[in-house]
C-alpha cells in the first residue's frame, strides 16, 4: 500500500513532487508504483501499463444570495440579541472582591469595592432623562376586538380613520402579548458601562437635605421612608459612603442613593428647589444602575431587605411591576428566613430598638407584597396565620388595607376561592364594610391635615398624599363590590357603579391638587401608584355601563378622566403614556354609541349593524342575566365569571410596557 509521509519530515524533504498518479495495474494490486512509463512492476509482469484519466467533479454553479430588507432586519436583531446576552453575562461574571464582615446578628454582608463617588461635576439631569414606560390594567379586550371587527369601510367613518387605525393596532398588540415589566432601567449594551459610575450630589447639598429631613420628621413621606430603616441608620450609611476611609459595599451604595433620592424629591415638592430636582434625578440614575448590577444571590440581613424594598419602590414608580415583584418577594423570603414575622425571645444584645426596627421593616415589606400580589393576580408569599407578631390595637391603616388586599384575591378572585355565591357575597360585604371604615378614617385625616395648614411648620403635601390614598382605597372598594353577583343586565350592581363614579371623582380632585405642585414628577408617581399599581377597575366598570346602556353622562365622566391624564408638556408625552390608551378607548366608546344609534335610525339598517356586540362573549366581559339571580340556569358559573373577569382584567397589564406602540 502506498504511504505518503508528512511533508515536514526530514527524510521527505528531497523527494520530488508527484507528477502523475500510479498506474491502473499497481492501483488494482495495491502495490507501490514508481510512476515510470511503463513502470517497473508492469515490465516485470509483462502487463500493459495504463493510466485512466480521472474526471474532475464539476464545481456547482455559484448562486447569488438575495438578502431582502426583512432578512437584514432579522440579522440585525440577532446581532443585537447576542450583544445583549454578552453584556448580561459580562455583568454577572464580572470579578468581584468580597470581604465578609459580620453584623450584629452574625450575618455576612456583601461588600463589593466600588469607586469612590464623584461629587458634583455631572451633566444636567434633563440630558439623560429616562422616558417612562407604563403598564395598565383593565378589561376592555373583547369590546375593542368586536368594535374593530365590526368596522367596515362602507360605514361612513372616513373622519374617524385615525381612531380606527389605532384601534386595529391595539387589537394586534393584544393578540400578541409579550412578557413585559422586567427590570431594565439602563439601556446600554457596553459591558464596561455596567460598572457603577458613582456620580453623586455634592456634599453640601447632601448635608442640607439631611438636616432638612431631620427637622421635618413629621412629614408623611419622611415618615414612610423611616419605616424601612430609621433615619439615623440611613444617615450613618450616607456618612459611610461620602466619607469612605475604607471601601463600602453595594448595599451601602443602594441605601444611600435610594434614601437621598426620596429626600431630594420631598425637598423639591416642599421647598420648590430646582437644584434638589436635579440632585433627585441624578440619584435616580445612580440607583437604577446600582440595582441593575445587584447580585442575584444576597445573604439575608436587615440592610439587604431594606435595599430590596427601595428597589421595589423604584420599580413601581417606573411601572415595572414584574421587577418590583422579584424584589419584594425576595425581601419577604429574607424576612421569613430571619424570623421577622414571628414573636421570639429577645436575644442577648438585641435591644428593643433593634426589634422595633425589624418589626417595622417586616410590616413595610408585608404591605408592598400584598399589594403587588393583588396587582399581578398572584397568591401572596405569606399567610396571615403564619404571622405571630402581637397585633397592635392601633394597627396602621396601610397594614389593614394590605390584609384586605390579600383576602380580596384569595377569597374573591383566585381560582381556588370561595365555591358558592352565598359565601362570596357574604365575604365581599364584610370586606367592603372594612374598607368603608378605612375610607372614613382617611377622610378624617384629610380634614385634620387641611386644618393644620395654618401652622407654618405643617406638611403642606399631607392632604394631597392622603387624597391619593383615598383614590387607592376607593378603587379597592370598587373591586370588592364587583365580586358581588348582580341581577342587573350589565352584571354590575348600582352600588358598584356608584363606587366607581366616586373613585373617578376623587381622582379628579387629587390630580388637580397634584398639578399645582412644583415638581411634575409627583404626578408621574401618583399615576404609577394610584392608577397603575392598584388594579384601577373603576374605568372598566363605567366603560361597561357606557357600552351597554349608552349613558352619555358616564361617557363624559370617562372622557374627563382621560383628559386629566394628559401631560402638561410635550416632553412628557411618552408614546406609552396612560392618556394615549384611555383617550383612545373613550373615542371607541363614543364611536360605538354613534354608530349604533345611526344604524338604528337609518333606512338601511341591517341585522349585523343593529348590534355591535351580537357575538360578544359576555361571560368574559360581564355577567349578563335576564332575571333574578336565583333563576339563573347555573349560578355557580358566575364564580368562574369573577375569576375569569379578574384574570382578563390583567391582560393589558404589560401591553404598553417596554415601549410597545399602537
Amino acid at each position: 500500500m502506498e504511504i505518503r509521509g508528512n511533508a515536514g519530515e526530514e527524510g521527505q524533504k528531497d523527494r520530488p513532487a508527484i507528477g502523475r498518479r500510479s498506474c491502473d495495474q499497481c492501483r488494482s494490486r495495491k502495490i507501490g508504483c514508481d510512476r515510470a512509463s511503463p513502470c517497473s512492476n508492469c515490465v516485470s509482469t509483462r502487463l500493459e501499463c495504463t493510466h485512466t484519466t480521472v474526471a474532475r467533479k464539476p464545481a456547482p454553479p455559484r448562486q447569488r444570495i438575495l438578502i431582502s430588507a426583512q432578512y437584514e432586519r432579522k440579522i440585525d436583531d440577532i446581532a443585537r440579541d447576542i450583544l445583549l446576552i454578552k453584556s448580561s453575562l459580562g455583568s454577572h461574571n464580572a470579578p468581584r472582591e468580597f470581604a465578609k464582615p459580620q453584623d450584629r446578628s452574625g450575618t455576612q454582608v456583601v461588600r463589593n469595592e466600588i469607586t469612590r463617588p464623584v461629587l458634583g461635576d455631572y451633566a444636567p439631569a434633563e440630558a439623560h432623562a429616562i422616558i417612562p414606560q407604563w403598564e395598565h390594567s383593565f378589561h376592555v379586550i373583547d369590546f375593542v376586538k368586536a368594535f374593530v371587527e365590526d368596522s367596515r369601510p362602507d360605514q361612513g367613518e372616513e373622519s374617524f380613520s385615525g381612531t380606527i387605525s389605532s384601534l386595529r393596532s391595539l387589537v394586534a398588540a393584544m393578540s400578541n402579548p409579550v412578557l413585559g415589566g422586567h427590570f431594565c432601567p439602563v439601556s446600554d449594551s457596553n459591558p464596561a458601562s455596567k460598572q457603577i459610575h458613582a456620580r453623586m450630589p455634592p456634599l453640601d447639598a447632601v448635608l442640607e437635605v439631611l438636616r432638612w429631613a431631620k427637622s421635618h420628621q413629621n412629614y408623611l413621606r419622611v415618615q414612610s421612608i423611616s419605616q424601612i430603616l430609621p433615619l439615623q441608620k440611613l444617615e450613618d450609611t450616607c456618612r459611610k459612603v461620602y466619607f469612605a476611609v475604607d471601601s463600602y459595599s453595594e448595599i451601602d451604595f443602594v441605601l444611600t442613593t435610594g434614601f437621598l433620592s426620596y429626600m431630594f424629591a420631598e425637598h423639591t415638592v416642599s421647598e420648590g428647589s430646582a437644584s434638589s430636582r436635579d440632585h433627585f434625578q441624578l440619584c435616580q440614575r445612580s440607583l437604577a444602575k446600582a440595582l441593575s448590577i445587584l447580585p442575584i444571590m444576597l445573604p439575608p440581613s436587615m440592610e439587604v431587605i431594606a435595599v430590596l424594598t427601595f428597589g421595589t419602590l423604584f420599580s413601581v414608580e417606573n411601572s415595572k411591576a414584574t421587577a418590583a415583584w422579584s424584589f419584594i418577594s425576595t425581601a419577604l423570603n429574607h424576612c421569613q428566613t430571619l424570623g421577622y414575622h414571628r414573636l421570639r425571645p429577645q436575644a442577648v444584645g438585641h435591644g428593643d430598638e433593634q426589634r422595633n426596627t425589624e418589626t417595622s421593616l417586616f410590616w413595610t415589606v408585608f404591605k408592598f407584597e400584598k399589594g403587588l400580589a393583588l396587582r399581578l393576580g398572584r397568591p401572596s408569599g405569606i399567610r396571615d396565620a403564619e404571622i405571630t407578631l402581637l397585633a397592635e390595637p392601633d394597627e396602621s391603616r396601610t397594614t389593614r388595607i394590605a390584609r384586605i388586599q390579600g383576602q380580596v384575591y384569595d377569597q374573591l378572585y383566585s381560582p381556588a376561592g370561595l365555591t358558592t355565591l352565598a359565601e362570596r357575597k357574604a365575604q365581599a360585604m364584610q370586606l367592603a364594610d372594612e374598607v368603608r371604615g378605612i375610607i372614613c378614617q382617611i377622610k378624617s385625616e384629610i380634614s385634620a391635615a387641611k386644618e393644620s395648614l395654618k401652622d407654618a411648620q405643617a406638611d403642606h403635601m399631607r392632604a394631597t398624599y392622603l387624597h391619593s390614598d383615598l383614590v387607592w382605597h376607593s378603587s379597592i372598594l370598587t373591586l370588592i363590590l364587583r365580586a358581588i353577583p348582580s341581577a342587573q343586565r350589565s352584571g354590575i350592581s348600582d352600588e358598584c357603579a356608584s363606587a366607581a363614579r366616586d373613585t373617578i371623582e376623587a381622582h379628579q380632585q387629587c390630580i388637580e391638587s397634584l398639578r399645582g405642585c412644583s415638581d411634575p414628577a409627583t404626578v408621574v408617581k401618583y399615576l404609577n401608584w394610584a392608577i397603575i399599581h392598584v388594579p384601577f377597575v373603576p374605568f372598566s366598570i363605567i366603560f361597561t355601563c357606557v357600552v351597554r346602556t349608552f349613558n352619555f353622562d358616564d361617557l363624559a365622566l370617562l372622557e374627563r378622566f382621560a383628559a386629566s391624564l394628559k401631560p402638561e408638556t410635550t416632553d412628557e408625552n411618552s408614546p406609552t403614556h396612560p392618556y394615549r390608551l384611555y383617550d383612545l378607548l373613550c373615542q371607541a366608546a363614543r364611536l360605538h354609541i354613534t354608530r349604533t344609534q345611526f344604524s338604528a335610525s337609518g333606512p338601511n339598517m341591517t341585522g349585523d349593524d343593529s348590534t355591535l356586540l351580537s357575538d360578544f362573549k359576555a361571560s368574559q366581559f360581564l355577567a349578563e342575566t335576564t332575571g333574578p339571580i336565583d333563576d339563573f340556569v347555573n349560578p355557580d358559573l358566575l364564580m368562574f365569571d369573577a375569576s375569569d373577569w379578574y384574570q382578563g382584567n390583567q391582560h393589558l397589564i404589560n401591553l404598553l410596557d417596554e415601549g410597545r406602540l399602537f
